[in-house]
């Protein structure tokens, strides 16, 4: 069995592929060790033959998981990066290394699903949206905050709101939590529908919108085209990388 790792800013995931075939896993919040973050759900799991990971955290963390597959596993981490082509597709960034590695899988993983035009977007600790055009090339992206960014912000820099769990409810708010809430929300989704009409305007209407993230469902419901949700986009491009690689 081959384990499959998706480390972002705030989440771990995995799945792992057994048989060539990818096997749904979890996803947990990070912490410094990682087995005070749930991971030891993977402790059932004896051996790995390989691990394969796509990871935006710090070096910091890429080596702590290091030293626990080591420890664990006796496996040492392959770390995939960012590349100019594979597939097919076409890194759009004029240094293809440096177009964040989680964002290149989520293209490689998105290709597999529509041969049209399509703008992937992951709602995330940053909402990242990339495009690729019909013939696959990467046309670039955009990055804004994502809601609990925008929300830790004014918890963090205005002194009179306490931070706590915003939820929206209705539209306007009738306090400051649900003002909040709501007032991201809108900022999100309302960025999101833009983007994808522009998207449209240039590349067709048969565009198609692929959701990923921890917040994709939250935003889903406030977006005016339709739309696909992956919850595990990124690991679907890793599993191509690795499939082929093997």
């Amino acid at each position: 069995m081959i384990l499959l790792v998706d480390i972002g800013n705030t989440r771990l995931k995995w799945a792992y592929i057994d048989r060539d075939q990818m096997q749904p896993g979890g996803a947990v919040l990070l912490a410094s060790d990682f087995l005070s973050c749930g991971i030891e759900q993977l402790n059932r799991f004896a051996d790995f033959e390989a691990i394969w990971v796509s990871s935006v955290a710090s070096r910091g963390m890429r080596t702590r998981f290091t030293e626990f597959c080591t420890a664990r596993w006796n496996c040492q981490p392959i770390f995939v990066k960012s590349e100019a082509q594979r597939f097919g597709v076409r890194n759009g960034y004029s240094k293809p290394e440096t177009l964040g590695v989680d964002r290149w899988m989520a293209l490689l993983g998105a290709q597999q699903l529509s041969s049209c035009a399509s703008c992937v977007v992951d709602c995330g600790t940053a909402i990242t949206v990339d495009v690729l055009d019909e013939e696959a090339q990467h046309l670039g992206g955009l990055i804004v905050p994502g809601l609990h960014s925008m929300r830790r912000a004014l918890t963090v820099e205005t002194a009179a709101i306490e931070p706590s769990v915003f939820r929206a409810q209705g539209f306007l708010g009738a306090d400051t939590e649900s003002a909040i809430a709501n007032g991201t929300l809108c900022c999100a989704s309302e960025f999101i529908n833009a983007v994808f009409e522009q998207i449209k305007s240039q590349q067709g209407d048969s565009s198609a919108m692929i959701l990923t993230g921890g917040d994709a469902r939250i935003i889903a419901n406030s977006l005016r085209a339709p739309y696909k949700i992956v919850d595990d986009l990124v690991l679907r491009g890793l599993k191509r990388v690795v499939s082929r690689s093997l």
